[in-house]
């Protein structure tokens, strides 16, 4: 044994040769570390209230930003203003049928969600389901016009079926969703976007909303299918005014865009005075925005579905003074809106302003003629009543501050003055429904909108002031005691559970700037392109019900269900034509809107329960009006069968006279960047700035590290 080991161990020295003299160990790898993802930063001064785009209360420039980043659509507006197939989501969009008219869509094989599922024809099918079905949508008309979507090889290939020739199919199908995610899960229309959006289909995904400190933050989808961004991360910073110039101006943001006033703009230009900051000169232009702020009469329900009364109202509002308050001074300022369905940028815009609208100028002898005619009594104290009670209209806007609240207060201070008790109904921006068109989730606290006795006219959500919220439907009925004794009130019953009014005159940014007809289609057009109610200026014809689309598959849902019931007017006052001369009422034992059967004698109520079916179409204007007439006129067009010209040269001065809704000014902002990057430039009309932000250069990393250190 001892010989043996002995051999191993000189076995063991002669293959490991000594090591030379001098010699190094090999260092160990350093670690490899990941570099500082590259950060573009933008200012925003509001984050608004929720990311889905289709939604008239989410509507704001952060959202639509987002949106442009994040979601897929079928066409992009480019450069020059023209629409065209982005053909990374769809490789081809054609009309492959004139009889029905049909529009086959080919969507890129590759295209896919962030988590992977397909975007494939049930993403259409979620969309166009949600728009004819939902209130408060923005462009509506030409999902209305669709009647079926159908889906073929596996998903990827889609046909959409128009009711009639449909020339602007190329303005549908924007910012898809993930019909996947949302379309089994309750309430997820608003509720499933207010804080984020789930997935992605685009370059980038949404990776945080920070609230409390005001960002959102993009980050590079990582599964995206297209040309990579050039950013690994786009931040959205809120701040106020002043802190948003002075971050461009050091560099902590490479652009920003706000609605300025009069104090902003004067400090912009005593800045270019100033010596430039860290980021050099700076370049200052207005970017007019694709919506138009209006006062939205409710047609339909209440003291204003009277046309009288209507006018009356509108005639006692000075739009000089609203349009001053609104605009603050701002860039929206030289924007005034004398039109319906083309906006002041717009070329070719020109005012349609009729002599005869109430619009016009104030004329409160003429606002006392009408509502004289109307039933309504002046009393000593200076008030409108009707039987007894006092004519109250309720106010209501978007959650965001500007330019809305300033607004509210001139249309309440108006009205009070002219003797029209006015209640502005606090809107968080919480409920799923347009301002105006929706209860106040049953969650929120609250209190009746009408004082139980005579008090102040104004009851205001400003500062120093009152707010109520309306209270949800109720099947009992409510007694009040006024100063006239005791009389029981039988609360109204919503034609559907998204169509209660919790507002007559609301405070709405509408969109404008893609097809004329269907943008007017969808703030005037009678819902379903039904006549539905006297709200109009022609005589009333019965309402169809038709049946909501419950399809949740790649297949559409059927057609509609033949018509069952009829609605007439639900309001109090006698329904009159413009002109003041009666139209059809509800024949005795008819039920109407509002549940209440009529009869010889007093009414009677129908409980809830008992109401039909709600119609599809019922939530989907923002006013509830109706003109038959402007209905046929606004359907030619929209086929093609009459010029547009000529369309809107025959709605325009009818919108003057029955004011549904009242335009006051085009929306727009101001964008701040330094003179040096070129690659910030005013967008075409419905474009965002900052949705070629993806192909912007970033700032160097040190520059980053300085922004982020200061939030």
């Amino acid at each position: 044994m001892g010989v043996l080991a002995a051999l191993a161990l000189l076995a063991g020295c002669s293959t490991s040769p000594p090591p030379l003299v001098g010699q190094a160990p090999t260092p160990a790898p350093a670690p490899q570390l990941e570099p500082d993802p590259t950060q573009l930063r933008i200012g925003v001064d509001d984050l608004g209230v929720g990311f889905n785009v289709h939604r008239i209360a989410d509507l704001t420039p952060s959202s639509l930003t987002a949106a442009a980043l994040v979601l897929p659509s079928v066409f992009r507006v480019g450069a020059d203003g023209a629409r065209r197939l982005d053909t990374s989501v769809v490789t081809s969009a054609k009309v492959t049928s004139t009889d029905p008219y049909t529009v086959s869509y080919e969507i890129a094989p590759a295209a896919a969600w962030s988590d992977n599922a397909p975007i494939a024809a049930e993403d259409f099918v979620y969309l166009w389901q949600q728009m004819r079905s939902q209130p408060g949508v923005a462009d509506a008309a030409g999902y209305r016009a669709i009647s079926d979507v159908r889906s073929r090889a596996g998903g990827k290939a889609v046909d959409v079926v128009f009711d009639r020739p449909y020339p602007a199919w190329p303005t549908l199908f924007d910012n898809l969703l993930p019909g996947h995610l949302l379309k089994d899960a309750p309430g997820s229309w608003g509720g499933a976007l207010q804080d984020s959006i789930p997935v992605s289909g685009g370059p980038y995904a949404v990776r945080l909303v920070d609230r409390i400190r005001g960002q959102v933050t993009l980050a590079r989808n990582s599964v995206y299918w297209g040309t990579p961004p050039v950013p690994d991360q786009i931040v959205l910073q809120a701040a106020d005014h002043s802190s948003l110039i002075d971050r461009v101006r050091t560099g902590d943001v490479q652009a920003t865009q706000f609605r300025a006033d009069a104090s902003d703009l004067a400090a912009l230009t005593a800045l270019g005075a100033a010596p430039p900051g860290p980021a050099g000169p700076l370049a200052v232009r207005t970017v007019p925005e694709a919506s138009e702020v209006q006062l939205a009469l409710r047609s339909d329900d209440g003291p204003l579905a009277d046309p009288r009364v209507r006018r009356a109202v509108v005639t006692l509002l000075d739009r000089d003074a609203l349009v001053a308050a609104g605009t603050g001074g701002g860039p929206a300022a030289g924007l005034r809106a004398d039109a319906f369905a083309t906006a002041p940028s717009e070329p070719g815009y020109r005012p349609t302003l009729t002599p005869d609208s109430p619009a016009r100028a104030p004329d409160p002898a003429e606002a006392g003629r009408l509502l004289a005619a109307a039933g309504y009594l002046r009393g000593a104290d200076g008030r409108w009543t009707i039987d007894g009670r006092g004519l109250r209209l309720r106010l209501s806007a978007p959650a965001q501050a500007s330019p809305y609240g300033r607004l509210l207060d001139t249309v309440a201070q108006e009205l009070n003055a002219a003797g029209i008790g006015t209640t502005i109904v606090a809107d968080t921006g919480a409920n799923p429904f347009p301002p105006g068109r929706g209860p106040i989730p049953s969650s929120t606290a609250v209190a009746p909108a009408t004082p139980s006795t005579p008090g102040p006219l104004t009851s205001s959500a400003l500062p120093g002031t009152t707010t109520t919220s309306p209270a949800p439907p109720s099947s009992t009925p409510t007694t009040t005691t006024t100063s006239a004794g005791t009389t029981t009130s039988v609360p109204g019953t919503p034609k559907s559970a998204s169509d209660m009014a919790v507002a007559d005159i609301t405070v709405l940014a509408l969109p404008v700037g893609g097809d004329a007809i269907a943008d007017l289609d969808s703030v005037v057009g009678c819902p379903g392109r039904q006549a539905p109610t006297t709200s109009g200026t022609s005589p009333a014809v019965p309402r169809t019900t038709t049946a909501s689309p419950a399809t949740t598959s790649a297949v559409a849902p059927t057609a509609p269900a033949p018509p069952t019931t009829t609605a007439a007017p639900t309001s109090t006052s006698p329904p009159v034509t413009t002109s003041g001369a009666p139209v059809a009422t509800t024949p005795p034992g008819a039920t109407t809107a509002s549940g209440t059967t009529t009869s010889s004698g007093a009414g009677t109520t129908t409980p809830l329960d008992t109401v039909g079916t709600p119609e599809t179409s019922e939530a989907l204007s923002v006013t509830g009006f109706c003109d038959p007439a402007l209905q046929s006129v606004l359907d030619g067009a929209s086929s093609g069968a009459i010029g547009e010209d000529t369309a809107l040269a025959l709605a325009e001065p009818l919108l003057w006279r029955a004011t549904p809704v009242v335009p006051l000014f085009q929306a727009a902002s101001t964008l701040v960047s330094p003179a040096g990057r070129t690659d910030v430039v005013v967008p075409p009309l419905g474009a965002s700035p900052f949705a070629s932000a993806g192909r912007w250069t970033p700032p160097a990393r040190q520059a980053q590290a300085n922004g982020d250190a200061n939030n």
